[in-house]
């Protein structure tokens, strides 16, 4: 039981039980009247305050070309898949790549030679929807090789010429291109959910990895550098001596993500994401069959995003009646609640004349119940 409430009112409990992304009825509230006689209500419990477990993961990185056969330039791209439908015309994203010698305390916006910008400004995707950011040759294994385009659905929502300045920061490249293609001092690809003009040296990635045969001139402090995202690889942070990479690419390897499961409701992976390659060398033409044998997947991702599962909110209790004289609360009753598969907080609101509580202790009109990882539980 809760105890008193305010005075000059009552306090009386329904419940009304219905499942789903709206809420269970049920309640304990107060009525302001002023006569001996039971009087019954309900309020809602409603998912609100949308909270992120991890990093978003909006957009996630699923392949990229970091090494093409010969001359790089402009043939280096990097594959993306979606989580959720994003103008970014409205809400600007971007992809930065590092290609490290010795790295520096401002991490990804370092720039110069080092670190290079893609800002996404315009077009749209929705969930699963696969899609690149890169130079503008649109080819799949260097100069001469055959286009993205031609294999499968190649969706450039960032096409630029690398022999120019990157957005923001970055050095243009005339030929050796700006991904970098791994090395003792590891290189990384990371994607922001603000504009390259936003990045700051302590901005979190919603996605990132890093590659090479260590972490090398990568390193810069264990207080400064690369910052890391909370992903299925790195825990936030910046990028120590003992982070983890990815084996170094050869010339024509794209690294890939092999599987993985991400949850887009709670924004993250629940089964890791595993990385391989594909292998093409110094093959430059292919064919769709040719390419399938190759493990060249354009317009598609190795990364499942788990359906969304029903959000589900339970709580019932039999309330019985009780009376009080006016000016007096009545005694409380109480009951647990719960919902699992959440987005968001669980919120009880109360109707009008009527006031509810998560502690017992203090009452008002709404009372919340903090979820974690999709599940909320509680006595109201």
């Amino acid at each position: 039981m809760f105890g008193n409430l305010f005075e000059s009112k009552t306090k009386r409990t329904v419940s009304r039980r219905k499942h789903g992304s709206r809420a269970d009825r049920v309640a304990s509230s107060r009525m302001r009247s002023s006569l001996r006689e039971p009087n019954y209500g309900s309020f809602r419990i409603e998912q609100l305050e949308r909270r992120a477990v991890l990093a978003s993961g909006d957009l996630l990185i699923s392949e990229f070309m970091p090494n093409p056969n010969g001359t790089d330039g402009n043939t280096e791209w990097i594959e993306l898949i979606a989580t959720k439908s994003i103008n970014f015309a409205s809400t600007p994203y971007s992809v930065v790549v590092a290609n490290n010698g010795t790295a520096t305390s401002s991490g990804w916006i370092a720039g110069g030679a080092i670190t290079y910008g893609f800002n996404i400004n315009s077009g749209s995707v929705s969930a699963g929807d696969v899609v690149y950011v890169g130079g503008n040759a649109g080819l799949i294994n260097g100069a001469g090789s055959t286009s993205l385009s031609s294999l499968g659905t190649a969706i450039y929502i960032k096409s630029k010429d690398v022999t120019t300045a990157g957005d923001t920061f970055g050095s243009a490249q005339a030929s050796s291109g700006v991904v970098g293609g791994g090395g003792a001092n590891g290189d990384g690809v990371a994607v922001f959910d603000v504009a390259t003009s936003a990045i700051t040296s302590s901005t979190v990635p919603i996605d990132a990895i890093f590659y090479g045969t260590g972490i090398g001139g990568a390193f810069v402090t264990t207080t400064t550098g690369y910052q890391l995202p909370v992903n299925d690889v790195y825990s936030g942070g910046k990028l120590q001596s003992t982070s983890t990479y990815i084996s170094e690419p050869a010339g024509g390897d794209i690294l890939k993500a092999t599987g993985g499961v991400f949850n887009p409701a709670t924004g993250a992976f629940t089964t890791s994401r595993t990385w391989g390659k594909a292998v093409l060398g110094t093959t430059v033409i292919f064919t769709s069959a040719s390419a399938a044998t190759a493990g060249i997947t354009v317009g598609t991702s190795s990364i499942t995003l788990a359906s969304p599962s029903t959000p589900t909110i339970t709580g019932g209790a039999t309330a019985t009646a009780f009376t009080t004289t006016y000016g007096t609360a009545s005694t409380a009753q109480s009951f647990a609640v719960s919902g699992s598969n959440l987005t968001a907080n669980l919120v009880a609101t109360a109707p009008p004349g009527f006031e509810v509580s998560s502690d017992g202790t203090t009452y008002g009109s709404t009372a919340t119940f903090t979820q974690s990882s999709g599940a909320a539980s509680g006595t109201l």
